[in-house]
This record gives C-alpha cells, sequence and structure tokens, in this order.
C-alpha cells in the first residue's frame, strides 16, 4: 500500500469515528427512554381552595451543595403562578418523580420544592427540591428547531402518566414580542411545563398551550397547533439562575 493510500485511509477511519463520537454525544446510541421520559416529573400545585392543578416539568440539573443535592425543574409559570399568595409566598408545591423498570413506572417519589426563579413574561419558573442522592437522569439543551425539524413532546396529560408524541415544527412566530414555536406534536391539559425535544433527543422548547375551539361550553384541542416556549428564551431565563445557564 502507497504512502498515499495509507493517509487515504487513516484519515477516512479517522473521519467515520469522528461521526460515530458524534452520533453518540448527541444521543443516537443511548436509551431514548432515559434520554426523554426519565428527566420527566409531575408538578401539583396546591391552590387557595385546598384544590391542586396539575403540570408537568422537566429536571435539568441536579447539584451536590452542602452534603445534599439540590435539584432543578424547569417549568411553565402558569403551572405554579395560582399557588402564588398576595404576600409574595407559595402555597405547597410538590413534584413527582418515578423509578421505572423496563421503561415502566413501578415507583413514585414525591418532593416538596420552591420557586427559585419565575417569570410571567416568559410564562417560565424554576423549581427546586433537595435529596440525599442526585438526580439519575437530567435533560440536554439543545437549540432552537426549525421548519418541519421532527420533535418529541414529552408530559403528564390529564396528571396521568408520561406520553411522548410525535410531530413536526409548523411555525415560528413571534405575537406581542412572544417568541413561539408550533408543533404538530399533540399535547393537552397537564402537558404544559413539560419538555419537547429534538431528533437528538435534546429540550428545544417547554409546551406552552393548545390551540382550541369552544363548543357548547366544552374546549376541544387543535392537535396540530401546540405551541412551545423556545429554548433560546429558556437560556436567558437561566443565565442568572443557580444552573448557570443550562446543562450538558
Amino acid at each position: 500500500m502507497t504512502l498515499f493510500r495509507r493517509a487515504f485511509v487513516v484519515g477516512a477511519v479517522l473521519v467515520a469515528l469522528l461521526g460515530i463520537l458524534s452520533a453518540y454525544r448527541d444521543g443516537y446510541f443511548e436509551n431514548d427512554f432515559d434520554r426523554m421520559v426519565a428527566p420527566a416529573v409531575m408538578v401539583s400545585t396546591m391552590l387557595p381552595d385546598g384544590s391542586n392543578s396539575i403540570g408537568s416539568g422537566t429536571v435539568i440539573a441536579s447539584i451536590l451543595k452542602d452534603g445534599k443535592y439540590e435539584t432543578y425543574v424547569l417549568t411553565a409559570h402558569h403551572v405554579v403562578v395560582a399557588g402564588k399568595q398576595a404576600d409574595g409566598t407559595w402555597l405547597p408545591i410538590a413534584i413527582y418523580s418515578f423509578t421505572y423498570h423496563d421503561r415502566r413506572r413501578v415507583e413514585g417519589h414525591e418532593h416538596g420544592a420552591v420557586v427559585v426563579k419565575e417569570s410571567a413574561s416568559d410564562d417560565l419558573a424554576l423549581l427546586m427540591f433537595t435529596d440525599n442522592a442526585p438526580f439519575q437522569y437530567t435533560a440536554r439543551m439543545g437549540n432552537d428547531p426549525d421548519y418541519l425539524d421532527r420533535v418529541y413532546a414529552v408530559g403528564f396529560p390529564f396528571g396521568l402518566y408520561p406520553v411522548i408524541t410525535e410531530g413536526i415544527v409548523s411555525g415560528l412566530h413571534v405575537t406581542q414580542g412572544i417568541v413561539t414555536t408550533t408543533s404538530s406534536a399533540s399535547t393537552v391539559a397537564g402537558n404544559s411545563g413539560g419538555a419537547l425535544y429534538n431528533f437528538s433527543r435534546k429540550l428545544i422548547g417547554v409546551p406552552q398551550a393548545v390551540f382550541g375551539i369552544r363548543i357548547g361550553g366544552m374546549m376541544i384541542p387543535i392537535g396540530l397547533l401546540n405551541f412551545s416556549i423556545p429554548i433560546s428564551t429558556v437560556k436567558k431565563f437561566l443565565e442568572d439562575s443557580p444552573v448557570n445557564g443550562g446543562t450538558r
């Protein structure tokens, strides 16, 4: 084999290895369930009348501090704001995480949470709970999507169990200064505050609302019009937070 051919083969092998490493880094060879479902949590906020509202959240960091792990959960502001009282204090907020076996929910864990940061204008809130152990799986941050990108929405519809729906990005809009991502990945009540992932299983948005029409006193959701807060807004929101601008 000539020196030129050897150099060519070595170069080709290196390019192939770099491609494999890039794919591994982006999650193609990792467990999709762990990347998208395991970081999902249910958020329950006590209301002034004693009832509870249910939404979704995503674990984005678990940091050791003073011998305890502070685990941070990203959610939508409207999921928790009804629990904020006139004097600025909060009614109890509970976060429910789950242990899975063979991709089935087998055990629930309740954590009392506090609001670390909130933004009504961005419709985002950062919650935190402490534990003796780190949260095993945290979501990875991606970048804003483009038209026709494949996406996956993860959350707890109607407060049941984590559900993954698939769709594409169908719109990128700015309305009254608020940037939103529109997708066909179906969401319903309970999905708010959850996660929107891209094909690489990276977090690219937070489900916020679904378009619906009112018929006979009932709101009927239109499954193809689902709105999410883009990850660029999330990253700005997190810049001066304890998680230092997001996760890896």
